[in-house]
């Protein structure tokens, strides 16, 4: 059985001593590194495989240039060329990378974009942060605990297990398996999950297989990813709350791309307005002062959700209109009148009527003379299994009436992660 072939990718020019032991550690649990020079310069030794200018080459930049972001930039695009390609060729089984910021950022920024389920690995000196280098990605990270300068004994530590870690995780080849057609997303949130599950199940027993998302900040924009790189047939966003955030400046905003992407690439899809009803903040005091006083709920001694009023409400259902109009493909906005959550209900500890009116009735206004988009009201909350079953018979009529392979071309910038 040959060697799985592992990607290490480093600025040789500062991290030469700690690439050399990682690649050696591989070695030693029966991997083959192929080391790639991420670095400022190109380094005169044997343990290179991959020069600093044939990855600037294939980031488009000749190794003169001096502009440091530039080459950073460049490093990063050519590294993303030369792993994509070499994946698609078979030359590589997984990837580890290590650095501090400037070897994170370029690292991560050629790693996060590769086939979901694609064995990757970061050791980073960024500890908390590393979210802003794996952004919505499933690569994988380690803090490195000190700093990547120089060998030591806790280094050596990190650096032997993740070397290890690296080595097994490249025996995993389900990456390598294509998604299965006709997948369809939904998003999911807490206070909203119950009618959730009774819509996933009324389409199982149809034959159609969700996906689920958390809409939580990170869900949301992960998703509207995959519907972009083509993973998706039909999209049920069932939970739409992040743009609350966005509107209020909740903690879980999704910025400007929560939305779009279904309308982009032509799929039909229903949009159930769940837990638009609040916003996500984190514990009690951090509530900003000018929204103290409003209505809360403590969903957790960290996470305090406030109740959106009618002229947030409003907003919300034009900032949702203006994503939504440009779609050629057919869009279902189905309005729950009983409650936008668990907590908006009739009865819940969050209900307001006229804020919900607010939402149905603009978000009606704003698209009064849409072609593809219609706005529907139900008298059930959306957690009410009455509701359920009917956005899941909708939802599985508009699958079958308006599907259809995904559309003639993929946009250049979306993700591969499918």
């Amino acid at each position: 059985m040959s060697r799985p072939r592992i990607a290490v990718l480093a600025t040789l020019d500062t991290k030469l001593e700690e690439t050399r032991f990682v690649a050696d550690r591989i070695r030693d649990h029966g991997g083959q590194p192929i080391v790639i020079n991420l670095g400022t310069a190109d380094v005169d030794d044997a343990l290179v495989d991959i020069r600093q200018s044939e990855v600037r080459s294939a980031g488009g930049t000749v190794s003169s240039a001096t502009d440091k972001v530039a080459l950073m930039q460049s490093a990063a695009a050519g590294a993303a060329t030369i792993l994509r390609d070499g994946i698609h060729g078979g030359a590589f089984d997984a990837a580890i990378a290590i650095g501090g910021g400037q070897g994170s950022w370029m690292s991560s920024a050629a790693l996060r974009d590769l086939p979901v389920g694609f064995p990757r690995l970061l050791v980073s000196t960024a500890g908390r942060d590393v979210g802003q280098y794996a952004r919505f990605s499933d690569l994988t990270s380690v803090f490195s605990i000190t700093d990547v300068a120089g060998l030591n004994p806790i280094l050596k530590r990190v650096l032997t297990t993740a070397s290890a870690g690296i080595v097994g995780m490249s025996k995993s080849t389900t990456w390598r398996e294509p998604l299965p057609s006709g997948l369809s997303a939904i998003t999911v949130y807490g206070i909203t999950t119950p009618g959730a599950h009774v819509v996933m199940g009324d389409l199982a027993e149809r034959g159609i297989e969700t996906v689920a998302f958390h809409a939580n900040g990170v869900g949301g924009p992960t998703m509207e990813g995959q519907i972009a790189a083509g993973t998706f047939e039909a999209v049920l966003d069932w939970s739409i709350t992040e743009v609350a955030d966005d509107v209020v400046g909740g903690v879980c905003a999704a910025g400007p791309e929560r939305l779009t992407s279904a309308p982009r690439r032509g799929l039909p899809q229903v949009i159930v307005p769940g837990g638009i009803d609040v916003v996500n903040f984190g514990a009690p005091e951090t509530l900003p002062a000018h929204l103290w006083g409003r209505r809360v709920h403590a969903h957790t001694p960290e996470a305090t959700l406030l109740r959106t009023d009618a002229a947030e409400n409003a907003e919300i259902a034009r900032l949702v209109a203006a994503r939504l109009v440009s779609s050629t493909a057919p869009i279902h906005v189905i309005v729950p009148m009983g409650g936008f959550s668990m907590l908006s209900t009739h009865d819940g500890p969050l209900a307001d009527t006229r804020a919900d009116e607010a939402f149905f009735d603009t978000m009606r206004a704003e698209l009064a003379s849409s072609e593809t988009v219609t706005v529907t009201s139900h008298p059930g909350a959306i957690n009410a299994p009455e509701f359920a079953h009917f956005v899941a018979e909708d939802f599985a009529s508009l699958v079958r009436t308006h599907s259809h392979p995904f559309a003639d071309a993929t946009p250049a910038s979306a993700s591969p992660n499918h």
